[in-house]
């Protein structure tokens, strides 16, 4: 992550998007942020957007979840947001409604409807890459079968 280019400069960034949209991909990478830490970045998401999609990204430095949805961006850029605000925050917005982020350097707008929030977060240069990966072989396993093998191991 960190500053690829994609921020845009002055650390501006604007987009919009449904809030049931949203709230889906806050939440699949919400498990993964820390409840304490010694580094206050782990603590929220990387929001980056680029053309027409955003990407959220949490670490707790072991494990890192990217998520991707499509939206309407204006600005492209990325930042980071205190995750556990900007989940409650998203959380109260209409669900019907479009939900807009428009970030100047690391201070970001939350609107949709007559609702405004206003959350502070961190550059995205802070945000931790993740560790570079690389596959040279995979493996195909049906659902039940891996659900199977967590469930018999899950203890350890």
């Amino acid at each position: 992550m960190g500053s690829s280019g994609s921020s845009a400069a002055g650390g501006a960034m604007k987009f919009k998007t449904a809030q049931t949209t949203l709230i889906a991909a806050v939440d699949r990478v919400l498990n993964v942020v820390p409840q304490k830490t010694t580094m206050p970045v782990l603590g929220h998401l990387l929001v980056a957007a680029e053309k027409d999609a955003v990407r959220v990204t949490a670490t707790d430095l072991d494990l890192t979840i990217t998520t991707t949805f499509a939206a309407e961006v204006f600005r492209p850029g990325a930042v980071t947001l205190p995750a556990k605000r900007f989940c409650e925050i998203v959380r109260q917005l209409d669900p019907g409604s479009d939900a807009g982020i428009d970030v100047h350097k690391s201070n970001a707008l939350i609107t949709a409807g007559r609702a405004n929030f206003r959350i502070v977060g961190m550059g995205a240069e802070e945000f931790p890459n993740p560790p570079a990966m690389s596959f040279q072989k995979a493996l195909r396993v049906a659902v039940p079968a891996l659900k199977k093998a967590i469930q018999k191991t899950v203890f350890c």
